[in-house]
């Protein structure tokens, strides 16, 4: 062959070059295939740690679960002796004013702890979605009547006037649930409103729903602290809520009750001017 034709020579060099480009992605290939293996096999690892971490989460929960249904059933057996043999007390003849007193100041700490309790364990059944919703037919009048008792001493020590217009219908709901719902709004229209104020709760039905609105004339809600207030462990705070306690859960649980439900929750209010909490269930 003669190695001087010009043409040979070109296609030697396009037969060399065409070999080291084969050569070269037979090498790739050989290196992407390596990798896909190497990626592959840490993929596999990584879904069986986070398997194993999910099982783990899973166990911890219901770990969780369980012990705070046991010491929330532990604690409410005495405490509601507490709050029970304190209320007999309370309406006891005879009963010196002085003793009285530390009666009533026992019958607000029960209660107080009591709601913190309850708090704290729906908190974990919602955040685990382990709520279970019992619905019953609920007499809305005779429902909010013995709320208002809870919140009674607390608002006469304020002077604060309780008004309520609840209509003789009835509802379909969780008891024990929208009783904390209702009574943790209760609880704050008494905290956020100043001496001598006014509170005022309307209940009616309309168009096969069941509205009640819970009104006063408090402290009232700025729009930028509005956005925060359904937020679990959220608090607002201004020169005057600053003096209260509170986890800052309640109205995180009150909304995701309502809306276990079906329902909605909204707010209307004006700093200075009060606020007016409605559910519609």
């Amino acid at each position: 062959m003669d190695n001087t034709n010009p043409w040979i020579k070109r296609f030697e060099r396009e037969r060399a070059a065409r070999k080291e480009a084969e050569k070269l992605l037979e090498d790739k290939s050989l290196e992407l295939y390596n990798a896909n293996l190497s990626l592959e096999k840490k993929v596999q690892e990584r879904t069986k740690e986070l398997k194993l971490a999910l099982e783990e989460a899973h166990v911890a929960q219901k770990a969780k679960d369980a012990f705070f249904s046991s010491m929330s059933h532990e604690l409410r057996t005495p405490l509601n002796a507490i709050i029970g043999f304190s209320q007999i007390l309370s309406k006891q003849e005879n009963v010196p004013e002085k003793i009285l007193s530390f009666v009533q100041k026992i019958n607000i700490a029960g209660n107080t702890l009591l709601k913190l309790i309850n708090t704290i364990l729906n908190f974990s059944k919602i955040e685990s979605d382990n709520m279970q919703i019992n619905k019953e037919e609920i007499q809305a009048k005779s429902f909010v009547d013995d709320l208002l008792l809870l919140i009674e001493t607390q608002a006469h020590a304020k002077n604060i006037t309780l008004k309520a217009d609840v209509k003789t219908v009835a509802f379909m709901a969780d008891k024990q649930l929208m009783h904390q719902a209702i009574l943790n709004i209760l609880s704050n229209a008494v905290k956020f409103t100043h001496q001598g104020g006014k509170i005022s709760i309307k209940g009616t039905s309309l168009d096969g729903r069941f509205i009640l609105s819970i009104c006063d004339d408090g402290v009232g809600i700025s729009e930028e602290n509005q956005e925060k207030l359904f937020k679990p462990f959220a608090q607002v705070h201004n020169e005057y809520q600053a003096k209260v306690d509170g986890t800052g859960l309640g109205l995180y649980l009150t909304l995701k009750i309502v809306q276990l439900h079906g329902g909605e929750l909204t707010l209307q209010s004006k700093l200075g001017q009060g606020s007016c909490f409605t559910i519609r269930i």
